[in-house]
This record gives C-alpha cells, sequence and structure tokens, in this order.
C-alpha cells in the first residue's frame, strides 16, 4: 500500500518452485506470544512483497512467518492465496481511507492496544477511561441494592487498556518535563 503502509520484513522468501512468496517477521522480545493469523503487520508484509515482485512470477500464495524462537514460542505460519491478499489490500485500503476521513471507528482492546504509538492521544480510549471514572463514582454514590449487580467482567476486561493508556500518558508527561518544558 505504496505511500500509505510502510515497514519491513526481517525475510522475504521467493519460491518459484512452490509459486510461493514467504514473509517472515522475527520477534525478539517481550516473550509475548505472536500469532501469524490474520496479523495486520504480517499481511502488509506480504502485499507489500507482492507489490514489490509481482513481475518476477506468477505467484499464487503468500506465507506469513512469524519467527519467535529467541523469545521460547514456537514460529507459526499462515498462508492465503493471491487473492485473498487482494481482498485485504482492499480491506486495509479502506480502513485507511475512513482513517482519513475520519469516519473510522476505532476499538480499544488488550491486543490492538498494547503496541499501539498513539495511544495517549486516542479519543475511544479516553472516551472509555471517561466511561470508567464515572461508573465507579456512581456505584459509589448509590447503594448497591439501588444501582444493580456490578458488572466485574467487564472492568476486568478494560483494566489492561486504561492501565496501558496511564502508563502512556505517565510517559509522555515525563518525556515532555525532561525537555524542560511545561506539561500543560
Amino acid at each position: 500500500i505504496p505511500g500509505k503502509v510502510h515497514g519491513t520484513a526481517d525475510a522475504v522468501i521467493l519460491d518459484f518452485a512452490s509459486d510461493t512468496i514467504e514473509v517472515v517477521d522475527l520477534k525478539t522480545g517481550s516473550g509475548v506470544y505472536v500469532e501469524s493469523k490474520m496479523n495486520t503487520q504480517l499481511i502488509c508484509y506480504g502485499i507489500g512483497a507482492l507489490i514489490k515482485y509481482w513481475r518476477l512470477h506468477d505467484w499464487k500464495r503468500v506465507t506469513m512467518t512469524i519467527s519467535q524462537a529467541a523469545a521460547g514460542n514456537p514460529d507459526d505460519s499462515w498462508t492465503q492465496s493471491v487473492q485473498e491478499m487482494d481482498r485485504w489490500a482492499e480491506h486495509i485500503s479502506d480502513t485507511i481511507r475512513d482513517i482519513e476521513s475520519g469516519t473510522h471507528q476505532f476499538s480499544p482492546s488488550k491486543k490492538a492496544c498494547k503496541w499501539c504509538p498513539v495511544k495517549v492521544v486516542c479519543p475511544e480510549i479516553e472516551k472509555m477511561a471517561t466511561h470508567a471514572a464515572r461508573a465507579d463514582f456512581k456505584s459509589v454514590m448509590e447503594s448497591e441494592g439501588e444501582s444493580g449487580q456490578i458488572d466485574w467482567n467487564k472492568k476486568l476486561e478494560s483494566l489492561p487498556i486504561l492501565e496501558a493508556y496511564i502508563k502512556a500518558v505517565r510517559a509522555s508527561a515525563k518525556s515532555i518535563l525532561e525537555q524542560g518544558k511545561p506539561v500543560e
């Protein structure tokens, strides 16, 4: 997706005998298992490899592999046909258009927010934090009999997202202060 999405696969293997392009992403950090299936980063690498190498051969499929042995996890691969990759490219292009036009609805989740570089300014996480604070304040102000049952599962599910948001806000404020600028 030229001009919109960029990155570098750790390896691109052109297997002419099997009509397959394989892209490999090496994970060496955090020890968190990363699955290749439906992995947007790998899909983008696969689309990029098809764009770059489509003239060399009549490719039939793209295999996307996460190599994470250094993190103590097995490698994980997922294969899609070129036609499926074309559909992914269209879906990602549509999502980018929606984001740029302001019509995309973001969905904070533990998985989506974990590595997100802009969570500190995410309006959806801010809405979630405000909602959680209002709900907690309301439950303190009302007796449990009047307010009904507390949805502990929902509260617990939102904690990792809110904790990541708080950590990102603290880190951003610290960075601003370390530069000698006021936090306003």
